[in-house]
């Protein structure tokens, strides 16, 4: 619980249920039936640092072509009705280009989600990107289909999609909910691109400039508090404070990069070391907490979602692409940006997929910058969807306060109500709690 309310995600095998754990990616269990005993052993991990350094990008966008021939014609192999995600990005879009060309039941279906932003402000009205996603199925004579939601479909969904989910898990999910309900029974989706080739830049631009790996860590545990801070996790659970440790939280993100720590060791370490390590914890945290999401989730609508970018020939090559094609200009001098501000300055991302769009697509989707799959919920749970937050997590009888300290959580919200602080993450999570305790601790 500590854990979750702290990174939203689970960075060890443990779950919110007693005694059961998952096995991790790339581990293996072995039963010994004469001993009795388990052993865990990990048979394979990513390694960002054997990179190759590419004497000219030409030749690795060659062969990234060729890659992207390979598995996208792979991908599409099925019995039944295959579609693809269109999200108006790079990753979708790329997948979508090469997904036209090679699909033998013409037209490829193609999905949106977007947003009604009628009542949005701020940084969020640049979500909408729909008229992207109409341009490259016009480009590729897709046969497209949009889903715009509102604010009122999160509530309308969230019993479903906690019961289905099981765990809470990154981001605010219930999009994801949405995006499954499609027509097809096979679907692609962009799930790995920006793990893979540095997409999401504001979380590494503030940390080029650490000196040692003791730097380096320090600040990225505090960027990826998410939700609480050590000092407020401690007030929020102060009834029951005994089991709150800052220590424990702490090692559990020291331990996910520990292979590495170990190498680079005390000396100063580069902003490309950095880079490294940010792309290795992502794709041990927040990867794996994606393809839970979209896995439960798409399954719960029996469709099985396929990730061309997690396929092996495609994670081969990404690991052997060194920073400098996948980060444009990414020492930038000021490291004082938010990471909503640098989200909207972001085309430096995805160095080496930018070109490659630029010639399947054009320079239209190239130049995008890049930015999340949320829906704007900063502005909603201000506005059209408050009154439904009011009533589930300021009920003196919510659940959550079996655990939590009403007071204090109250304090947290009306922060966001009033426009002082965005804690959008932190009432996604408490919603899912709320209903979580509902249908599986049967509070």
């Amino acid at each position: 619980m500590l854990e979750y309310f702290t990174f939203q995600n689970f960075y060890t095998n443990r779950t919110l249920y007693k005694d059961i754990f998952i096995l991790e990616p790339g581990k293996y269990l072995e039963l010994d039936l004469l001993s009795r005993e388990l052993g865990i052993y990990e048979y394979w991990d990513f390694d960002f640092f054997s990179f190759v350094d590419f004497s000219k990008k030409e030749e690795t966008v060659l062969e990234l072509t060729g890659v992207f021939q390979s598995v996208i014609k792979r991908q599409l192999l099925s019995d039944v009705e295959v579609g693809s995600y269109l999200s108006g990005g790079i990753d979708t879009g790329l997948i979508v280009a090469f997904a036209s060309k090679f699909y033998r039941s013409s037209p490829l279906k193609t999905f949106t989600i977007e947003f009604d932003m009628n009542s949005v402000s701020g940084l969020e009205i640049g979500i909408d990107e729909r008229n992207v996603s109409e341009y490259i199925s016009y480009l590729f004579s897709t046969e497209h289909y949009e889903m715009v939601l509102k604010a009122g479909d999160m509530e309308r969904c969230l019993e479903k999609l906690v019961y289905h989910l099981e765990e809470p898990n990154v981001g605010q999910s219930y999009p994801n909910f949405y995006a499954s309900e499609k027509f097809v029974k096979v679907v692609l989706g962009g799930v790995g691109g920006d793990e893979l080739f540095g997409g999401y830049t504001w979380r590494y631009m503030n940390f080029y400039n650490s000196n040692t790996l003791n730097e380096f860590i320090s600040s990225y545990f505090r960027y990826w508090q998410r939700l609480l801070s050590f000092n407020d996790l401690s007030k929020v659970f102060q009834p029951i404070i005994k089991d709150v440790d800052s220590t424990i939280i702490k090692d559990v993100f020291i331990s996910v990069l520990k292979k590495q720590i170990e190498n680079i060791g005390r000396r100063k370490i580069s902003y490309e070391e950095t880079f490294l390590l940010a792309l290795y914890f992502e794709v041990k945290t927040f990867l794996h907490g994606l393809l839970v999401v979209g896995d439960k989730l798409s399954m719960a609508h029996s469709i099985e979602e396929r990730v061309p970018y997690l396929d092996n020939e495609i994670i081969d090559l990404a690991l052997r692409i060194p920073p400098s094609l996948k980060i444009l200009n990414y020492k930038l001098k000021n490291t004082e940006h938010t990471d909503e501000n640098l989200q909207q300055e972001n085309t430096h991302g995805k160095y080496i997929l930018r070109v490659l769009a630029k010639r399947v697509i054009g320079g239209k989707v190239s130049e995008l910058k890049k930015r999340g799959f949320s829906a704007p919920d900063s502005s909603w749970f201000r506005g059209e969807s408050i009154n439904f937050v009011k009533k589930v997590l300021l009920d003196t009888k919510a659940r959550i306060y079996n655990f939590m300290d009403r007071k204090y959580v109250n304090l947290l919200l009306e922060e966001h109500f009033s426009g002082k602080k965005n804690r959008r993450l932190l009432i996604w999570s408490l919603l899912y709690f709320e209903y979580w305790l509902k249908i599986y601790a049967k509070l």
